[in-house]
C-alpha cells in the first residue's frame, strides 16, 4: 500500500546481462531487427526498420535503454519521498482500518487500547471485531503475521471480550486474561529472528499480564508494522470465505504506539499509510475511517459523522 523504491536487481539486471551477452556473443553484423526489442519492461518496437548494424550500436542502444530506466527510477523514487512527506497517503480496505508503517528489519510494534463498547449493528444476531498490533502481514510474499490484540463478539445480545494471539498461517490463540469495557491495554509484538517471537498483553487497568513465545513458524519479512482494526473472515454456510458483520464500536484509538527497526531505531506514525475499511457491493461505504492524532496516535471512528 504505501510506496517501496524499485529493486535496482530487478530493473537493471536484465540491461546489463545484455550489454555483456552483445559484448561477447553478438556477431560484428547484428542484422536486422526482431519484432519487440525487450529490456526490463521497456520495449523498443522496431519493425520496418532496419536494425542496429553493429555491436558497437546495439551496445550504445543498451546504454541509451540503461539511462531511460536510471530517469524512471529517479522519478520513482522522488514520488515516493514526497508521498512519505505528505504523511504516507491514504489506502482502502475491506477488512481493515489503521495505519501501516514500513521499514525494514522491524522486531518491535506497540500500542495501548481502550478496550471499546460495542454492538451487533442492523439487527445482526452475531458480530465480531478485532483490534491488534502486528509485524507484516502487508506486503509479505510469504504471507506470514505476527499479531496480538483485543477480539470482541457479540452473540443474541451478550457482548465478550478476548485477548488473541497469532503467528499466521497458525490459527489464532486466546490469553487466559479478563478484559472488561473501557479497560486501557497495552498489546506489543517483537520479533526475535524472522521464525521466533513473542506475544504480549498487558491490561493496566487490573494490573493483570500475559505473553506466548512462538517458535519454528513461518519466515517474516519484517517491513511493515501494523496497528489495525479489522474485520474477521469467517466461512459461509457453503464454506466459502466472506467477512463477519463487523461490530458497531464507540471510538477506538492506538496510544503511546512505536515500533522498533533497522537494527534498533525507533519510530512512529510519520510518514505512515493511513487505511480505511469501505464495504458493500463495490466498497462504495465507509465503514471505518482513521486519522493520526500525534506522533503516537491514531484514532479511529466507526462510520465517522454517525453516534456509535
Amino acid at each position: 500500500m504505501s510506496p517501496s523504491p524499485p529493486i535496482i536487481g530487478t530493473i537493471f539486471g536484465t540491461t546489463l546481462l545484455c550489454i555483456i551477452m552483445h559484448l561477447y556473443n553478438s556477431p560484428p553484423s547484428a542484422g536486422e531487427a526482431t519484432r519487440g526489442y525487450l529490456h526490463g519492461g521497456l520495449a523498443m518496437d522496431f519493425i520496418g526498420q532496419k536494425g542496429p548494424s553493429s555491436k558497437v550500436h546495439l551496445i550504445l542502444l543498451d546504454l541509451l535503454v540503461l539511462l531511460v530506466q536510471l530517469v524512471q527510477m529517479s522519478a520513482h523514487l522522488l514520488r515516493a519521498s514526497i508521498t512519505s512527506d505528505e504523511n504516507g497517503g491514504r489506502a482502502k480496505s475491506r477488512a481493515w482500518a489503521g495505519a501501516i508503517q514500513s521499514g525494514a528489519n522491524i522486531t518491535e510494534v506497540q500500542g495501548t487500547i481502550r478496550v471499546p463498547l460495542m454492538r451487533c449493528e442492523g439487527g445482526a444476531q452475531e458480530c465480531s471485531g478485532f483490534a491488534w498490533v502486528g509485524i507484516d502481514g502487508e506486503n509479505c510474499p510469504e504471507g506470514s503475521l505476527l499479531q496480538t490484540g483485543i477480539a470482541w463478539f457479540g452473540q443474541n445480545g451478550n457482548v465478550s471480550y478476548k485477548a488473541a494471539f497469532e503467528w499466521l498461517p497458525s490459527p489464532a490463540k486466546y490469553f487466559d486474561i479478563a478484559l472488561n469495557p473501557q479497560d486501557f491495554v497495552t498489546v506489543k509484538v517483537t520479533a526475535h529472528n524472522a521464525t521466533s517471537g513473542t506475544a504480549y498483553i498487558s491490561n493496566l487497568s487490573t494490573g493483570k499480564s500475559a505473553s506466548h513465545n512462538f517458535s519454528g513458524e513461518l519466515l517474516l519479512c519484517q517491513n511493515t508494522a501494523e496497528w489495525i482494526l479489522e474485520d474477521f473472515t469467517v466461512k459461509s454456510a457453503d464454506g466459502t470465505p466472506e467477512l463477519d458483520n463487523f461490530a458497531r464500536f464507540n471510538d477506538i484509538a492506538f496510544s503511546n504506539a512505536s515500533y522498533v527497526h533497522y537494527g534498533g531505531i525507533s519510530g512512529d506514525f510519520q510518514g505512515a499509510t493511513m487505511v480505511d475499511m469501505v464495504q458493500g457491493m463495490q466498497g462504495e461505504t465507509l465503514l471505518v475511517g482513521c486519522e493520526i492524532m500525534g506522533p503516537d496516535a491514531v484514532h479511529c471512528q466507526y462510520a465517522p459523522g454517525v453516534q456509535a
